[in-house]
């Protein structure tokens, strides 16, 4: 995970790291200024996310999990916690077919 091109996100000082895959909204109209619930979630919490520094972020997800997201773009977040503050530090479009 390199956002800034000077180099990979140090997230060993982080206690929760999280991904999240989102619907994307579409062009015009949006959400009507919901945000849509996740198809798709890790966390190091829940024991589904592993992160080997520096940067690397995998999701693990149950066989068979993918089956029930539909075709289409959807947004993929990561938000990492370091002491009281939560923030969201990569958001990209991935397309599942």
């Amino acid at each position: 995970m390199d956002i800034t091109d000077a180099g990979l996100i140090d997230l060993s000082t982080c206690s929760e790291v999280a991904l999240e895959v989102t619907p994307r909204a579409p062009h015009r109209g949006g959400w009507d200024g919901r945000d849509p619930a996740p198809v798709l979630a890790a966390s190091l919490a829940s024991g589904t996310l592993v992160v080997s520094n520096p940067g690397l972020v995998e999701a693990v997800f149950p066989a068979g999990s993918l089956l029930d997201v539909p075709p289409g773009l959807y947004d993929v977040r990561i938000f990492v916690t370091i002491g009281p503050e939560t923030e969201e530090v990569f958001c990209e479009p991935v397309e599942f077919a």
